[in-house]
């Protein structure tokens, strides 16, 4: 477990928005709550308090977002490691 930070989620949403525009809904939707809005040490304190099957959950919408992303080519210019 590690604190991603809001500035990971906007990075990815951005880059879809701009590289698979056709996933931008799907994406947004699936990180939908699931950008920090805390400091880190406080992100991480109240994360693990989550029931297990809650932070499941929000586990399966991150994989769900990286699966819908290795489905596709990274946009032009991009590398593959950048892309994911």
């Amino acid at each position: 477990m590690g604190y991603a930070g809001p500035e990971l989620y906007r990075r990815v949403t951005d880059y879809v928005s701009r590289a698979h525009p056709q996933l931008r809904v799907g994406v947004t939707a699936l990180y939908d709550g699931l950008a920090p809005t805390t400091d880190a040490a406080t992100y991480l304190e109240r994360y693990v308090e989550l029931p297990l099957d809650e932070r499941e959950k929000r586990a399966g919408r991150n994989l769900k977002a990286l699966d819908l992303l290795q489905h596709q080519r990274p946009a032009p210019g991009t590398s593959r490691q950048q892309h994911l």
